[in-house]
């Protein structure tokens, strides 16, 4: 195309460019700029690709309503038909839309792949090198053979950001057909708000080796793979795994696992929260996620729903563990199963594992040979303040079953056990500790431990049971929800992060509770939260006014909390009248807290029969 010495190339707006040739066009000691609109078709037959090697330059920038389009000379649904054009494209009709060699260059004007429509190839951005960012592609129908990375893949070199990127329809026989980021060079800072869907290959729709940093707001949806995740196969580590959506995924092989998600090779992620995982299945362990080998850690994991998932071949219907996991709290995990006629356990939970703290969990209509909600076999130190709910066991454990000599449960303590059928809790020769628990409608409530002091035996149902995000709250029935309230165990400092629950718990009320912590699972249903405490609205104010209010945002989550004085002279019936006074001032500046407890102190808004509504000021809030 152009080689050094050459003048620089540009392909423009509204032409079609078919590069009749086979193999690589190179780009070499030269800029190659094609514009947004631009139209680039390749030859068919599966060899040919642009190759921006040493001394050589791309941009590839389009716009949103001006794409960059690469495609193939079979297809006649845009820009100038190419003759002997059969109008029917096929997946691998070339090789690769762009190659970016390790000796290419790169600067600020040219380091960015963007807004590129990429189809009918075998794979749509191969990189040898670092470029700044990947972002706004729609890369689609493509069949990358026996290549890793169909879409995109990053072989050396990373990329800062790769972010609103859809990538779907590709297959393949390989791993990573829709991304792959391997050998254990590339890092990538932040990948986020990309759609991989509707993929095939042979395991890991998207499949990681290299370092990433923060891997947020994905969607991974009806992908299938084989041996080691049907969505995600993590070989390196992913530092921040948060708010991302994995449905529908499949992982078709009984020697692998992780229906959803697969993380190997030992790494650590620090932070696993926020994610969706539902309706995922797997051959193998792990329904909706596989945390495989021991010798990686997961510092916290907390925030997760995981729902509907299904492994149909072996063990862990939500979760399969291996690793040590520092605190698992404030999941929702409910309606995961383990469906297999052998001996195969862990409906909501699978752990091999050791998990230190284990707090502040729902388990609810998970099912299993054994261990309906939760199967251990290595370690819960600190179990408290969960509710496992009408979950089920063919035979042992129907919410949890410790087992053998390793499987320990200590501190079992403020948790509730309801509806559970194949005994609630199942001591298979483990070590369980337990205290204040409250136990209602099991076939039987505890074997081969017992139940301990302060337990609580209710009469009837603990939860409003509405069916609603309120269903797990406790009701105010005297033989039921009432004696649940302030009649759990102190937990130990220091045990409970940020000794939440020795503070605040959630009642039906939804309101903040400052007392010994309730039995159960404590949750805030439609955070975030604000509970005016002074003044009422029926007191007259005058002078300056203090508002005091409870601020309560999500669990672990910091929000915005917007405040500003709003006044009318017209009386509101139903909003606080204040006395005549001097013209109303700006309000004072507040000062920024952590405490779920603020206090705003406004100046008098003192204008005759003026109205106060609201309050609002821009803060950084976290709990």
């Amino acid at each position: 195309m152009c080689q050094p010495g050459d003048a620089n190339v540009t392909w423009y707006d509204g032409n079609t460019y078919y590069l009749n040739v086979d193999e690589n066009i190179d780009v070499r000691g030269c800029q190659l700029t094609i514009q947004p609109g631009a139209i680039v078709k390749y030859k068919t037959g599966g060899t040919t690709f642009i190759n921006v090697t040493t001394g050589g330059a791309l941009k590839a920038q389009g716009t949103s309503a001006k794409k960059i389009t690469f495609t193939s000379a079979n297809d006649n649904s845009i820009g100038a038909s190419i003759n002997g054009s059969t109008g029917a494209p096929q997946k691998a009709d070339y090789n690769t839309a762009i190659y970016l060699a390790a000796g290419a260059l790169v600067w600020s004007d040219v380091n960015s792949l963007d807004d590129l429509n990429i189809e009918f190839g075998k794979r749509g951005i191969v990189l040898m090198r670092y470029i700044g960012s990947i972002h706004d592609n729609n890369i689609h129908d493509l069949n990358c053979g026996d290549f890793t990375g169909g879409g995109i893949a990053v072989v050396s070199g990373g990329v800062t950001d790769i972010y609103n990127n859809t990538i779907h329809d590709i297959n393949g026989n390989a791993s990573g057909g829709g991304i792959a980021i391997y050998s254990t060079s590339p890092t990538i800072t932040n990948f986020y708000n990309n759609v991989i869907r509707n993929n095939y290959t042979g395991y890991g729709i998207a499949r990681f080796h290299g370092a990433i940093t923060n891997f947020y707001n994905n969607t991974f949806t009806q992908n299938q793979g084989g041996s080691y995740g049907g969505a995600i196969t993590s070989w390196g580590g992913i530092t921040n795994f948060y708010n991302n959506t994995l449905t529908y995924n499949t992982g078709i092989e009984s020697n692998g696992g992780g229906g959803g998600a697969f993380f190997g090779n030992g790494h650590t992620i620090t932070n696993f929260y926020g994610n969706v995982i539902t309706n995922n299945k797997s051959a193998g362990k792990g329904g909706g996620v596989l945390f495989d080998t021991a010798s990686g850690n997961v510092t916290n994991f907390f925030n997760n729903t995981i729902r509907d998932n299904n492994s149909y071949g072996s063990y862990g219907g939500g979760v399969y563990n291996l690793r040590t996991i520092t605190n698992f709290y404030n999941n929702t995990i409910t309606g995961n199963v383990v469906t297999t006629s052998s001996d195969r356990n862990g409906g909501g939970l699978y752990n091999l594992g050791n998990i230190v703290n284990f707090y502040n969990n729902l388990f609810a209509d998970n099912k299993a040979r054994s261990g309906g909600g939760v199967w251990d076999q290595n370690g819960l130190i600190n179990f408290y303040s969960n509710t496992f709910s009408n979950n089920s066991a063919v035979l042992f454990g129907g919410a949890i079953l410790t087992r053998d000599t390793n499987g320990v449960v200590q501190k079992n303590y403020n948790n509730i056990f309801a509806f559970n059928t194949g005994t609630a809790v199942y001591a298979q020769g483990g070590q369980l500790d337990s205290n204040h628990n409250a136990f209602w409608a099991n076939d039987t409530n505890i074997t081969g431990a017992t139940e301990g002091t302060g337990s609580v035996y209710l009469s009837g149902t603990p939860f409003i049971a509405d069916g609603t995000d309120r269903n797990f709250l406790l009701n105010t029935n005297a033989n039921a929800g009432q004696p649940l309230l302030n009649a759990g165990n102190e937990d130990s400092n220091g045990v409970d992060i940020n000794n939440f629950f020795n503070i605040r718990t959630s009642y039906q009320s939804n309101k903040l509770d400052t007392g010994k912590i309730d039995i159960g699972y404590h949750y805030d249903q439609n955070g975030p939260y604000v509970q005016v405490l002074s003044p009422s609205d029926y007191n007259v104010l005058s002078g300056t006014q203090t508002i005091d209010f409870n601020f309560e945002s999500e669990f672990g989550q910091p929000i915005d909390l917007n405040a500003q004085l709003e006044y009318t002279t017209q009386q509101d019936p139903n909003s606080h009248a204040t006395t005549p006074g001097t013209p109303p001032q700006p309000p004072t500046e507040t000062t920024t807290s952590n405490s779920p407890d603020k206090t705003e102190t406004e100046p008098p808004p003192t204008t005759p029969t003026t109205t106060f509504r609201s309050t609002r000021t821009t803060r950084r809030i976290s709990t």
